[in-house]
């Protein structure tokens, strides 16, 4: 057998799929498929780094499990071996937050899968960031897409001058709607009116017209990110742009947000208002995440 095709990704995925068909003995065999794969985006950027999911695991090559959890721990516990929590099957990464039950600890009530992040796989700076995949829209989910400042591929990376921290994209997080997501860029720890220490950035979210059905749906997230500025899309809609040549608190350089960076995924729950035990298991399961840069723009840093 021989398989050909325009770019590695179609031979990658014409190949898993043929693999997973069940032949019958002595009949002769026809097999057809057609895949979603763009390898330009937006006119000016290229395919350069992604992962299609099309495996039995994940592949530690581009992915690794956290080993920190970030925000609330509190009823939480986190696995990265048990297959109703994490998994790769059907061409999908199926990231589940379930009821849970530890015998070691009464507090725990949900388990969810640890964070999948890229610090020591791949770090980037400038680009187009895209995943497809089906987010839960519930109230008390917290399932997000997001990126922090530095990465361990990269040269070392310069902290936000006056906070001491690194910075960190939002791309989406969904705070327990089931109809909006929220984008943000963020400077930790000011002394800002905020008690959370957030920023005082404008920002904006994004509303579903139609959401009768949406935690079942497939839509596409992006992410662009320039020398000048970062916008967020759904489904090919930009509807945020962030100015990075405007410090909007008056209290340092935004010099951070033109470092590496590197991807998270993580399907947390905010469990101080989670109220519908019926609503579990909430899935977030991702089809793909690709990753676009333009030529001469940027840096890529992989293992």
């Amino acid at each position: 057998l021989v398989f050909d095709g325009g770019h590695y990704l179609s031979v990658d995925k014409a190949i898993y799929r043929f693999i997973q068909r069940k032949n019958e003995p002595n009949q002769i065999l026809e097999f057809s498929d057609s895949f979603d794969l763009e390898l330009k985006k937006l006119g000016r950027y290229e395919y350069v780094w992604g992962d299609e999911f099309d495996g039995d695991s994940l592949d530690m090559n581009k992915w690794e499990f956290a080993s920190k959890n970030y925000g609330e721990r509190e009823y939480h516990t986190l696995l990265n071996d048990d297959p109703r929590v994490v998994e790769v099957s059907d061409g999908l990464l199926k990231m589940n937050t379930i009821r849970y039950y530890d015998p070691t600890n009464s507090a725990v009530k949900y388990a969810a899968p640890c964070f999948i992040q890229t610090p020591n796989t791949m770090n980037y700076r400038y680009g187009y960031l895209e995943m497809r995949a089906k987010v839960p829209y519930k109230h008390g989910v917290w399932p997000a897409f997001w990126m922090k400042q530095g990465g361990n591929l990269a040269p070392t990376y310069t902290p936000d001058p006056v906070t001491g921290y690194r910075v960190e994209v939002d791309i989406f997080e969904v705070w327990g709607s089931s109809y909006q997501l929220v984008p943000n860029i963020r400077k930790w720890y000011v002394s800002l009116t905020d008690k959370n220490g957030v920023w005082p950035m404008p920002n904006k979210a994004y509303t579903f017209d139609d959401y009768f059905n949406l935690s079942n749906e497939y839509h596409t997230y992006g992410f662009e990110w320039t020398p000048t500025e970062m916008s967020m899309f759904v489904n090919g809609q930009k509807y945020i742009t962030y100015d990075l040549t405007d410090d909007y608190d008056n209290s340092g350089t935004l010099e951070p947000f033109h470092q590496s960076f590197y991807v998270l995924l993580d399907n947390m729950i905010l469990t101080t208002i989670v109220d519908d035990l019926a609503q579990f298991p909430n899935e977030f399961w991702v089809d793909w995440v690709r990753l676009y840069q333009a030529p001469g723009e940027g840096k890529l840093w992989i293992k």
